[in-house]
């Protein structure tokens, strides 16, 4: 499955569940995917991978640097990676 389709089944699932997410087309290489705002008001910021793509360097530099401000970031590779992270902040 390409990334592409990975991001629009996790965009569509964040939907369902009354997330606001935004595909962000970033000129600041490395920086997530997706930007996410809970219900609960927690931000996420997403990286999606196919099963077997790895972070480039910029990639893991932004995610250090966000990950040093407290900010929730993360790789995923599925809707159910995703469903994951959501049920950390739903409880």
């Amino acid at each position: 499955m390409l990334e592409s389709q990975i991001q629009h089944k996790i965009i569509k699932y964040l939907c369902i569940i009354n997330a606001v997410a935004v595909k962000v087309d970033a000129s600041r290489p490395g920086w997530p995917d997706l930007t996410v705002v809970l219900t609960c008001g927690t931000v996420l910021f997403l990286e999606v991978k196919q099963p077997t793509g790895r972070l480039s360097a910029a990639q893991k530099r932004v995610h250090s640097n966000l990950a040093r401000n407290n900010a929730h970031v993360y790789t995923v590779r599925s809707v159910s990676d995703v469903e994951a992270i959501v049920s950390r902040f739903s409880a």
